[in-house]
């Protein structure tokens, strides 16, 4: 970097208490994020869940388009880190750290005019809801979105409605499940606790199983079918009279009675879990390959899928429209799907919102002093991340006073961070004489104080994002060694064990198509 570059992105960060960020990398935008496109009539109600589970309630006549009934809409959600980092969003608000929930974008995708006459709900998945979390507006500006104008989540009135749906759900489950079904333990069917998550919080699927569960299961459709063996064929009856609201309060209650037995989860109590045949199969097979594998040799198993600007199909039923995922190739691990609350808000405006915390405020960060080194050259234009996956927190650094290394909050390194997380700093670089990209990684462990030495290498877009995509999930590379198993193969083989048996249980063709249950 040249000394006026220098000199100028010094002075911008010591201004970032006075409102000004860093320039975002240009190949670092929302464009990355697959765009999902609806076709909303605005004149009925519509549920729409989006691809990484976002829910969006919009009721009649709350969106008008100038001259049409029908609202042609983009939207994208960004709640990962990576996902995060690769639109260039940023997790600051006025240089402040911020700690994430989940950024939304929503907007027309033809140019035509969009107003609101009443709020959208959006509910954002989370693994967890934490405390003091608001909804910032995204403001964008040259040198990035900015968020701004945060407002506290309306929790008071969401919990008092939380609180009637448990006590209606209770009444339902006790007039309608007792019968049959405890929370924490197996009578004629399997036990509830956690059952969302044992159908990988597939709302929609689990509320049609319970409507008219003997209609899915001879569908072929794989975890309904493999209860219906586990169980010895007993169906549950149809419960067609049940609504959503219904179905809604039912959940909210074993969900919240499931939250007071954390013990069961972690016990050897599970109700019965058939998961995925593709699953099942994919592991069981795993574990011959490496028990036959030769010395030396690599196996790959990608835990992450990748993720394209394309729409993906979508499967509408009534007014609510379900994005179906795109089905792993068959090498592919299915991951489990946590999520199990929502942060729930309201939008009146098109654009981009995050759900945000300030980290000073977030309980278990302490102050640090990190600063970053970069092996940077003359006439490049170095852009510096922090990400802490754990935290969703995704910071862009600056030049810091002494004008050589790096920083995210004050220009002496100073900035409060979770001690003994896992993190990330990333660093992009262009030539400002030729179109040459560079980019270069290191993973630690937060301590008290810390100078991180980034190498960065050349490298092209494309490499850059399959890069970004392994920050979470990395695939797997096991080297075979035949003398001694690694631990990584020592879990492959103990899981494998675990999920042998339920194989005979996979009455499906296969897990993305199955037309018929084996008789």
């Amino acid at each position: 970097m040249n000394k006026m570059s220098r000199t100028c992105c010094g002075l911008l960060f010591l201004l970032a208490g006075c409102n000004t960020l860093p320039v975002v990398p240009t190949f670092l935008n929302a464009s990355q994020l697959p765009s999902q496109l609806l076709e909303i009539n605005t004149e009925r109600d519509t549920t729409v869940t989006l691809n990484d589970g976002t829910i969006l309630t919009i009721p009649a006549n709350a969106l008008h388009i100038d001259g049409s009934k029908i609202a042609k809409l983009e939207v994208k959600e960004a709640l990962t880190p990576e996902q995060i980092l690769a639109a260039g969003l940023r997790t600051q608000s006025n240089g402040e750290p911020l700690s994430s929930g989940g950024m939304i974008y929503i907007n027309t995708a033809d140019n035509s005019k969009l107003s609101f006459n009443q709020p959208v709900k959006v509910k954002i998945p989370a693994r967890k809801i934490v405390d003091g979390m608001q909804l910032y507006k995204g403001e964008v500006k040259a040198s990035g979105i900015d968020w701004k104008d945060p407002k506290p989540l309306p929790v008071q009135e969401q919990e008092k409605e939380n609180a009637k749906k448990k006590i209606y759900g209770k009444a339902l489950f006790e007039q309608n499940c007792m019968s049959c079904h405890n929370v924490t333990r197996q009578v004629t069917g399997p036990a509830l606790a956690n059952v969302m998550e044992r159908w990988k919080y597939d709302t929609t699927t689990v509320y049609a199983f319970i409507s008219n569960s003997s209609q899915m299961i001879a569908s072929g459709h794989c975890y309904a079918a493999n209860l219906f063996y586990a169980f010895n064929k007993q169906v549950m009856p149809n419960f067609i009279s049940f609504t959503k609201d219904d179905m809604d309060a039912l959940f909210a209650y074993i969900d919240d009675e499931s939250q007071k037995h954390p013990e069961y989860k972690d016990s050897n109590q599970h109700a019965f879990d058939p998961d995925s045949c593709a699953y099942y199969k994919t592991v069981v097979q795993l574990a011959a390959d490496l028990t036959g594998a030769r010395e030396g040799q690599e196996f790959t198993v990608v835990n992450s899928f990748s993720q394209t600007g394309i729409s993906l199909p979508s499967v509408v039923s009534g007014d609510e429209i379900i994005f179906t995922p795109l089905q792993p190739a068959p090498d592919q691990v299915i991951p489990e799907r946590k999520t199990g609350v929502y942060y729930n808000f309201t939008i009146n405006a098109p654009g981009w919102y995050n759900i945000d915390v300030l980290t000073k405020d977030l309980p278990g960060f302490s102050p640090c002093h990190l600063s970053v080194t970069v092996n940077e050259m003359k006439d490049q234009n170095v852009a510096v991340f922090l990400l802490i996956p754990a935290e969703k927190v995704v910071l862009q650094g600056g030049l810091q006073k002494d004008g050589k290394t790096y920083g995210f909050y004050k220009n002496d390194g100073e900035i409060s961070l979770p001690l003994g997380a896992e993190a990330f700093v990333v660093s992009f670089a262009e030539n400002t004489g030729k179109a040459q990209l560079y980019f270069g990684s290191k993973r630690f462990i937060i301590e008290e104080k810390q100078i991180i030495d980034i190498a960065i290498q050349p490298s092209d877009e494309k490499t850059i994002y399959e890069e970004i995509k392994r920050l979470r999930l990395p695939d797997l590379t096991l080297k075979i060694n035949k003398l001694q198993l690694t631990a990584e193969q020592k879990r492959i083989a103990i899981e494998a064990d675990r999920v042998r048996d339920q194989v005979a249980l996979c009455n499906c063709t296969t897990a993305t198509d199955s037309a018929a249950v084996r008789k």
